[in-house]
């Protein structure tokens, strides 16, 4: 298994999905079963949903988004705390000079 690099290395958008998917289909319990459910459009809810709680503001999450700011206040108003947006948008890989290299240790 790879201790560092790029997540998911890829080509364009398309080929994101696909590595994500099979990245996704990988995290499975010892009997093999999926331990993470996807959403179609999941990230771009998510995004919403966490922009909108964190700006509280539907015209500057639609632009963001390419959405109307009716469609983001009437789908994602509410769904989450400023906190959870804030800690949604805190996820952060890791800087470089935090990898621990396994090698040398």
């Amino acid at each position: 298994m790879q201790k560092s690099g790029k997540i998911i290395p890829c080509r364009d958008e398309l080929h994101l999905g696909r590595k994500l998917k099979a990245s996704i289909d990988r995290i499975v319990d010892a009997k093999g079963d999926s331990l993470v459910q996807t959403v179609p459009n999941g990230f771009r809810h998510s995004f919403c949903t966490c922009r909108l709680a964190v700006m509280k503001s539907a015209a500057q999450g639609a632009l963001e988004a390419g959405n109307s700011p009716k469609m983001l206040f009437e789908h994602y108003r509410e769904l989450s705390t400023e906190e959870e947006g804030n800690a949604w948008f805190g996820i952060m890989p890791v800087r470089e000079k935090e990898v621990v290299d396994f090698k040398a240790a």
